[in-house]
């Protein structure tokens, strides 16, 4: 039995073998770029997808659709309107910003550099397309389960609000705030109350207590097959060190801890 557990996860994460994975039925809502070398666009899938296992299963769907072409790349969105955006234009409207929080994936084929992977991009995507600290790259082809950077009893973070410091707050406030939750099996959390908080001044907790409670209520983890109780404390600590005023840095360190370190402009 164990081996052929050990089977299954080899021959539905490979993406090779695509037809025994299970890949997440998709909709091609925006393509930029359709030739018969290159393809650039856009698809939207359901949330609860974006966990690893699924996304590889869904490269291999794609690589076999766009089969020929020597480069793909497919931005993957929770939201079919969002996906249907043409983030190229790059006007930072409110509707735009809210496109690039609900691209939590993409898929990656580029043959002249014997590149392809899979990402999983929790927070969206930075404005000018940059890498976050919570993303995770996923190489392909792979020969085991894969795994997230940011997981919690080996489930996947999926989406979630960005991580920001509290920029409302005036002068140089820094504090702790720490949460406990459940994660639901559908991988929401919920119960979110607040164990413990404190700050320097005193009148900041309130504020940062709030951002605190609002991110990790917007926290979504791959389902599961039970409940599972979390504790995490986030950190707000003012760091002239970074490269210039008003910068900010994350620092993950799951299960337990997301630090947010401020330079004060």
């Amino acid at each position: 039995m164990r081996i052929l557990v050990a089977f299954c996860l080899v021959v539905c994460s490979h993406p090779g073998a695509f037809a025994q994975c299970r890949a997440p039925h998709y909709h091609a809502a925006y393509a930029l770029v359709d030739s018969s070398s290159e393809f650039i666009g856009s698809i939207s899938i359901p949330l609860r997808d974006f966990a690893p296992a699924r996304l590889v299963c869904l490269a291999a769907s794609l690589k076999e659709r766009y089969r020929g072409r020597n480069s793909i790349v497919v931005n993957v969105f929770s939201s079919g309107k969002a996906a249907s955006i043409n983030l190229t234009v790059r006007d930072y409207n409110k509707g735009e910003l809210e496109a690039y929080a609900q691209m939590h994936g993409q898929y990656v084929l580029d043959t002249a550099k014997h590149e392809e992977y899979v990402s999983v991009k929790p927070e969206g995507i930075a404005p000018m397309f940059t890498d976050r600290p919570s993303d995770t790259k996923i190489n392909l082809p792979v020969a085991a389960a894969p795994h997230c950077r940011l997981e919690i009893d080996n489930r996947c973070l999926i989406a979630s609000q960005e991580v920001a410091y509290p920029y409302e707050l005036k002068g140089e406030p820094s504090g702790h705030v720490t949460l406990t939750g459940t994660v639901t099996r559908s991988g929401k959390v919920s119960h979110v109350r607040v164990a413990k908080a404190e700050s320097v001044p005193e009148e900041a907790k309130d504020v940062l207590t709030n951002a605190a409670v609002q991110n990790l209520s917007s926290w979504r983890l791959e389902p599961g097959s039970r409940q599972a109780a979390i504790k995490i404390t986030y950190s707000y600590v003012i760091d002239k060190s970074l490269g210039y005023k008003g910068a900010s840095k994350v620092d993950w360190a799951l299960p337990n801890e997301v630090t947010i370190r401020w330079r004060p402009e």
